[in-house]
This record gives C-alpha cells, sequence and structure tokens, in this order.
C-alpha cells in the first residue's frame, strides 16, 4: 500500500512493492522507502540506538588525554557559573512540565526541529508502571535544561534531552557532557550494565552530521539498529541530497550491526567522520553517483509496470 508523507521537510512516498511506482512519484519525492529487500538500494535501520557499557572505572577515568581535561574543564565552569543538578527518584508532573518548555524551545530552534516527545508522556509512563527519572540543571535559581531517563532492565536510557547553550569558553563541553556523568555515574552505583544516550532517525528524512557523530563518538558510544523497531528490513532509495553534506547515515551490515555511509560531494573530498569504536564497515560514496544509480533503477521499474 502506497503512503504519502513529509518527514524533516523531506517528501517521501513508502510502498510495500515498486510496482506501485509512478514517474510522478519520483518527480515529486525525495526519498522511497521499499517494504522489502532489494539488494540495488540501502538496507537501513530505522532507527540507532547509541549505547555505553557501564564499568567499574570512574568516569573520568575513561578518558585520557585532551578529553579528560575538557571534562574537567567543563566541571569548574559549572562550579564558576553556580550549576547545580538536581536528580529525581521520583520525578514531579511540574518538573515534567518545566522541561517540556525547554524542549519545545529547543526543537523550534533546530532548522528541522520535530518534536516526538508529547505532553502527555508523563502520564502514559505513569500508566505503563514505566521507571524513569529527572535531570534537571539549574544555573543559581535559573532552569537551563535537563533530562528524562528510563530504566530499561539493566540500561539506563537518556530518552530526551534539551539545554541551553553554551560556548566552550562558558562551559567547556556543555550540559550534555554535565548529563552523561550524572547518568553514568547513577547507573554504576546502582548495577545497570550499560547506559544509552538516546535513539537517532535514520535516514527517514533526517541524516546524522559529523558533528552530532563526533560528540557520541567522543564519549565512546557504540551504534547498534535499534531492537524495538519494525518493521526491521526496508530498503531506501535516494532522488534528491541531503541539505548538508557530508552526511551521514548507517545500514545493516548484520541483524545486529550496522556500518556506517558517508555521502559526499566531490570524490577527491576528505571525510574526517569519527567512527563509532564498534562500526568495522565504513562507505564513501557520492552522493550524485547514488542518486543517478537510484533514479535508474526505479525509473526502469516504472517503465516496466506502464
Amino acid at each position: 500500500m502506497k503512503n504519502y508523507s513529509i518527514k524533516r521537510q523531506w517528501p517521501l512516498v513508502t510502498v510495500d512493492d515498486l510496482s506501485e511506482l509512478t514517474s510522478e512519484d519520483l518527480q515529486k519525492n525525495a526519498i522511497v522507502v521499499l517494504h522489502q529487500q532489494d539488494a540495488n538500494g540501502i538496507y537501513r535501520c530505522h532507527k540507532v540506538m547509541w549505547q555505553l557499557a557501564v564499568t567499574l572505572v570512574e568516569f573520568q577515568e575513561r578518558y585520557t588525554g585532551k578529553m579528560r581535561k575538557k571534562l574537567r574543564h567543563t566541571h569548574e565552569k559549572a562550579q564558576e557559573r553556580g550549576i547545580r543538578m538536581v536528580w529525581e527518584e521520583q520525578m514531579e508532573h511540574a518538573s515534567f512540565l518545566r522541561f517540556y518548555k525547554k524542549y519545545e524551545q529547543h526543537i523550534a530552534s533546530l532548522p528541522h526541529g520535530e518534536i516526538i516527545l508529547k505532553e502527555q508522556w508523563f502520564d502514559d509512563m505513569k500508566k505503563q508502571n514505566v521507571t524513569f527519572f529527572g535531570l534537571s540543571f539549574f544555573e543559581h535559581d535559573t532552569y537551563v535544561g535537563g533530562a528524562l531517563i528510563i530504566k530499561k532492565g539493566d540500561l539506563l536510557r537518556m530518552s530526551f534531552s534539551a539545554y541551553d547553550t553554551y560556548s566552550y569558553s562558558e562551559l567547556g563541553l556543555g550540559l550534555s557532557a554535565l548529563s552523561i556523568k550524572t547518568a553514568y555515574t547513577y547507573a554504576q552505583q546502582h548495577g545497570y550494565t550499560a547506559m544509552s544516550y538516546g535513539k537517532d532517525a535514520n535516514f527517514y528524512g533526517y541524516f546524522t552530521l559529523p558533528t552530532l557523530l563526533q560528540f557520541k563518538q567522543r564519549f565512546g558510544f557504540a551504534a547498534f539498529p535499534s531492537p524495538q523497531e519494525e518493521p526491521k528490513w526496508e530498503t531506501v532509495f535516494l532522488l534528491q541530497p541531503p541539505d548538508t553534506l557530508p552526511a551521514i547515515l548507517f545500514a545493516y551490515e548484520t541483524e545486529d550491526s550496522v556500518k556506517e555511509i558517508i555521502l559526499t560531494e566531490q570524490g577527491n573530498e576528505e571525510v574526517k567522520a569519527f567512527i563509532p569504536d564498534n562500526i568495522k564497515t565504513v562507505e564513501q560514496l557520492l552522493v550524485s553517483e547514488i542518486i543517478a544509480q537510484h533514479t535508474a533503477y526505479l525509473s526502469s521499474i516504472v517503465k516496466k509496470t506502464r
């Protein structure tokens, strides 16, 4: 069954079989999503989960050299600015609403921001008996952001976060780094074996930019296909270039692992992508060639089915 949608301002057409496509579909849509496997496209995982193993090693001791120095600088700057952290084992509804307002403001500031968190999330989690925590930061008495953190078995998952922005001179690596450290320390003290820094939509009107990949890789997070997402296998065809290049997407390597694909504009362009340690395969592809290949293949299908 064919379905049209807009994801992050990208027009998509989703089909169960390529015979459903028309020439108009190829002209008007940026991405074609096929609900089955096809070796002529890219097997994408719907979302990528970022996970960090929790060990007995103290958080800052996991890192060496410049990274440890930056973490220390961040901690010192937080103290200088009077930033304090509040961890709520039993999050109050008022705290959630305060976070939700900050989250809405943060998403509105993004070029293609999409609000995923809903205002009824708090009540839904309560009804489903999901254990979750609230993490809040204050600069003196002013709320400057926080995170919603869920317990999933022995995994501590940072599900949503939103913070005020600080320059490096103001707060080093920022509130994100302080959140990761706080959640990691809590996980370590309470017997969790891993923590997750959320899930990213992948190749669905959204591409991972090198800056985001750099941030997550810097802290040692590994990338995995999110196990809860269905359908497990989808083939994606690209018909229009991303707004920003280089762009990064993840495709299935095996059922439980992903490979990294870097889309670039020029063949001689050097891409300094930050690659999670667990990823063994990285492919660099010219976006113009991929678009030409995918367009030609889909056009041939449309001609056959006229």
